[in-house]
């Protein structure tokens, strides 16, 4: 379920969360260490199920930030500059005119 955890996490960063992703798996983390520390028999017996919850809720919680996600996933393409944008770096139109390479 951790692995699952993670990988919905992931898809939720890049989703457009950022940060924002990482709360529901930290305090899936952070309920689980502290209820194993209060009683740790009950993560010893075999009673595992009742601590489940925790994770479908993570997951829940994950689920519906992918579903509702702040932006959409792009591919990023950069455009490789022309010639002509390379050679006008910087200068005004008027003078980018003037210093054209004769064509």
């Amino acid at each position: 379920m951790l692995l699952l955890e993670i990988i919905l996490t992931v898809m939720a960063w890049k989703r457009g969360y950022k940060a924002w992703a990482l709360i529901p798996l930290a305090c899936a983390l952070f309920i689980g260490l502290m209820i194993g520390a209060s009683d740790p028999e009950l993560a010893e017996s075999d009673d595992w199920l009742s601590l489940i919850w925790i994770d479908v809720l993570a997951i829940a919680a994950l689920g519906l930030m992918i579903a509702n996600a702040k932006k959409p996933v792009e591919t990023e393409t950069m455009e490789e500059p022309s010639l002509e944008q390379e050679y006008h770096c910087g200068l005004t139109s008027d003078q980018a005119q003037t210093k054209l390479p004769n064509q």
